[in-house]
């Protein structure tokens, strides 16, 4: 092919010729510049396949504590949700261990040789879903959290066994803490809280996002990937679209 262009190009005149090298070269200049214009959106020349942007390994963590985060951003209601927390959740478990379901007693070894025991499968679902979650979200930090499900699981009973409180009084403490929890929002944060959006996910990374503020970001974690800075920068931007939402 390239010879018996050749031959064509020699046989025309020497005017004929400065046409045709025009026109090549205004060809490859358009060639070229496609190219570049397809370069710059991301893909190879020739190739109109997009690149697709890679998952991070901490970005399901990052979109899990940052939608709770994107509610719980003023400080005061931090510190609402820091101590209130942790008592509905205990206070829940508690409650829980009333409810009386066809099935024999599960008992448990206390330290000081008591003996602990709950009456409803419902009580061992509930407490091993929050570590659970958590693993399964994020593998190390999860497991960072089995040491507080412990001491929620023994507290929950020792208000049962030991203290031998009501329901009545246990239901008493966890509709405060609620209470308080709504302060927080209407008052505080002045934003609905996040359970308004999304019920499951809100009560399940409530503690999560406590564990995170109070014990892994005062500890360093994931400070070398920026985590705590991805979070925040994740948090900003949700409160943008929050706040745009009709």
């Amino acid at each position: 092919m390239k010879t018996i262009f050749l031959r064509f190009f020699r046989s025309v005149n020497p005017r004929d010729r400065d046409h045709i090298k025009k026109n090549l070269h205004l060809k490859l200049f358009f060639t070229m510049s496609k190219n570049r214009k397809q370069g710059s959106n991301g893909t190879k020349s020739g190739d109109e396949t997009p690149k697709t942007e890679t998952k991070q390994p901490y970005d399901y963590l990052i979109d899990q504590i940052a939608f709770y985060g994107a509610y719980h951003s003023t400080l005061g209601n931090q510190i609402i949700h820091i101590i209130f927390v942790p008592v509905i959740l205990i206070t829940a478990l508690s409650m829980l261990s009333f409810v009386k379901i066809l099935m024999q007693p599960v008992n448990f070894l206390w330290f000081g040789g008591e003996i602990l025991h709950t009456n409803t499968p419902l009580f061992i679902i509930f407490v091993l879903m929050y570590p659970a979650t958590y693993v399964y979200i994020d593998f190390y930090s999860g497991l960072s959290w089995l040491p507080m499900a412990s001491f929620v699981w023994f507290a929950a009973m020792f208000l049962v066994d030991n203290l031998k409180w009501p329901i009545s009084s246990l239901l008493l403490l966890h509709s405060v803490a609620w209470i308080f929890q709504f302060i927080g929002h209407g008052v505080i944060e002045r934003r609905k809280p996040a359970l308004l959006d999304n019920l499951y996910q809100s009560i399940v990374l409530a503690p999560f996002f406590v564990w995170f503020e109070t014990v892994l970001f005062p500890l360093g974690y994931g400070n070398s990937v920026g985590l705590k800075r991805n979070i925040t920068r994740k948090v900003k931007e949700l409160q943008v679209k929050l706040d745009n939402k009709p």
